[in-house]
């Protein structure tokens, strides 16, 4: 996977990532280390694309629940 980026160096490995058609723009999973900072980025071909880091679930809804 692509590697994850701050101000500090390499943080993780993105783990899996795509678009989301129900949010309009791309998630994915990250393995990253406790306490890593908020502004982060995704080091996709050699260039550093802005991410945010977002805990829980992306989008709250019934989807599994009975």
């Amino acid at each position: 996977g692509y590697d994850v980026i701050s101000a500090g160096g390499k943080l993780g490995k993105v783990l899996s990532g795509g678009h989301s058609p129900l949010l309009k723009k791309g998630i994915g999973t990250a393995l990253l280390p406790a306490g890593c900072p908020e502004e982060i980025s995704i080091d996709i071909r050699s260039r550093p694309h802005a991410a945010r880091l977002h805990k829980g679930p992306f989008y709250k809804g019934s989807a599994g629940k009975k």
